[in-house]
């Protein structure tokens, strides 16, 4: 697919393409019941894209690759805590870390 570069962004297209659920749902309402392996160009014509101004489009745009970026890293993070977590409890499980268990004092009885 091309696009006027002086009406659209085409990264910004392929993300809405990809993700937008209305863009799903349209696709599905053009599969009619049928499983569609590639999208025909036929299909694509009669698609109507909501297009904003280039200014506001590459907005959008940036907004998305920040958010993205941002939850890469956070999930990156998460994977990281989580194999962390992992060694410290095998560690523990095979008696490579001590564990300290604190008894109990006793409580004095009033009598």
């Amino acid at each position: 697919m091309t696009f006027d570069p002086e009406k659209a962004l085409p990264e910004l297209i392929c993300w809405q393409l990809n993700h937008a659920a209305w863009a799903n749902a349209w696709f599905r309402r053009a599969m009619q019941g049928g499983i569609m392996d590639a999208i025909q160009s036929s299909t694509l014509k009669t698609l109507q894209l909501p297009l904003p101004g280039l200014d506001e489009q590459a907005l959008i745009f940036d907004r998305y690759q920040k958010i993205t970026d941002r939850t890469r890293k956070d999930s990156d993070q998460l994977d990281k805590l989580r194999k962390q977590k992992l060694g410290l409890m095998q560690d523990l499980l095979i008696g490579k870390v001590p564990v300290q268990v604190d008894e109990p004092v006793p409580k004095a009885v009033n009598g």
